[in-house]
């Protein structure tokens, strides 16, 4: 997509996109740092466009800090799916509401020492009655359904919301409503994203099972993580026509609806290089597709044994990728001790220590530290030892 049919935030004020500018000039903030301001007992909503990882954001945090989850989207529920079942005694009188379950989940979590967050999406898509209801919760939390309070910092909210002019059926936030949550607008780290999304947040089980589709699906995610990696700006690129917002454009939602696509048309027969122009298009747009056409065409990670053997220069030019491209690698700690062998054996140490410095980096941004990211014993050692050398060289 070029500069001019791109939007930013910023620049949907200035081109006048959108009439809230209050929404795309707030201060930046993460998911993570969202679910850690809530256990304060502050809530928050994160405002941004639609499928830039706000809701999976929200979900890594919890599933990193140990909490409970439980995602509400209002518009979708009933009111009394939010407040509970009204509870009538024989004569008919009032007297409080059933909690609904998803309330008794929460509390359970918040009292048995774990924590608990729910969050609230498309907050801003729901009518009078369902906002009552998120207001109650939000002024009260759990004690809304008669439950005594949790202990402190084990019970938080986060909010998500579009901004008016990108959502269904918006409305403004009533003021009492606004006034009691803090603002934030998204951040998404376009460092951050391309391996993580490669090695989807170590959670590609949880779409499938199968084997072979993983092991296709892996190698097509990485090769979009390195396109990503090279060309940031193409992580999230809304359209400013409001035309086209009804249809394909990059996010890292659609990326992600892509690769699944691409990698099984891949396994259905279809040649890879076929099956991204054929996908790509209907996923994020034309724009896109040609940029990352064009990326392919001049862009070919070499095997690993390569690397003890071309030009210099290209080696060095090619960790970025490679760190990408790792990322999403079905046996990581296999694939980085041929590569570290293969320098060693080449007497390429040193590059040896620059990519293993740049993927320490990359994982370690990413919050991917895990052991099977990191290489044998035998290599580490291997790579201390060059180190040391190298230190006393200097």
């Amino acid at each position: 997509m070029t500069q001019a049919s791109r939007i930013s935030r910023v620049e949907a004020v200035q081109f006048g996109e959108a009439s809230s500018s209050s929404h795309l000039y707030l201060p930046e903030m993460s998911g993570e740092e969202a679910v850690q301001i809530a256990l304060t007992g502050v809530p928050v909503i994160l405002w941004g466009f639609p499928g830039v990882g706000k809701t999976s954001s929200v979900y890594d945090a919890c599933r990193r800090f140990g909490l409970h989850l439980e995602v509400l989207i209002a518009s979708t529920r009933q009111p009394e799916d939010l407040i509970g079942i009204p509870r009538v005694d024989p004569e008919g009188r009032f007297f409080g509401y059933i909690p609904p379950d998803w309330a008794f989940r929460l509390y359970q979590a918040a009292t048995s020492g774990k924590g608990a967050i729910l969050f609230l999406d498309e907050i801003n898509n729901v009518d009078p009655p369902h906002m009552a209801a998120v207001l109650r919760i939000l002024v009260d939390g759990l004690e809304a359904f008669s439950f005594k309070p949790p202990p402190p910092g084990r019970f938080g909210v986060v909010a998500a919301a579009n901004p008016p002019e990108w959502s269904v059926q918006s409305v403004e936030l009533p003021p009492p409503t606004a006034n009691r949550l803090i603002h934030a607008w998204f951040r998404l780290d376009a460092k951050e994203f391309p391996v993580q999304f490669a090695s989807y947040w170590g959670k590609d089980r949880s779409v499938s099972e199968d084997e072979e589709f993983l092991a296709e699906w892996a190698l097509v995610r990485g090769v979009i993580a390195a396109f990503l990696a090279e060309h940031p700006n193409w992580i999230v690129a809304p359209p400013r026509n409001e035309e086209a917002r009804s249809g394909p454009w990059p996010s890292p939602r659609t990326w992600d609806l892509a690769s699944r696509s691409v990698a099984k048309l891949a396994l259905s027969g279809t040649p890879r290089e076929r099956a991204f122009p054929r996908i790509l298009p209907a996923a994020v747009g034309p724009e896109a597709t040609q940029a990352f056409l064009a990326f392919l065409r001049d862009f070919r990670v070499a095997p690993l044994e390569e690397a003890a053997t071309a030009p210099l220069p290209a080696v060095l030019a090619s960790i970025p990728a490679w760190c990408a491209m790792l990322a999403g690698a079905r046996n990581v700690r296999a694939t980085l001790d041929r590569l570290y062998s293969a320098l060693r054996e080449a007497g390429r140490a040193e590059v040896a220590l620059l990519f293993h410095t740049e993927w320490l980096k990359t994982i370690t941004r990413a919050r991917q530290v895990r052991p099977e990211f990191l290489p044998s014993r035998e290599i580490t050692d291997w790579l201390k030892k060059e180190q040391e050398r190298l230190l006393k060289r200097q």
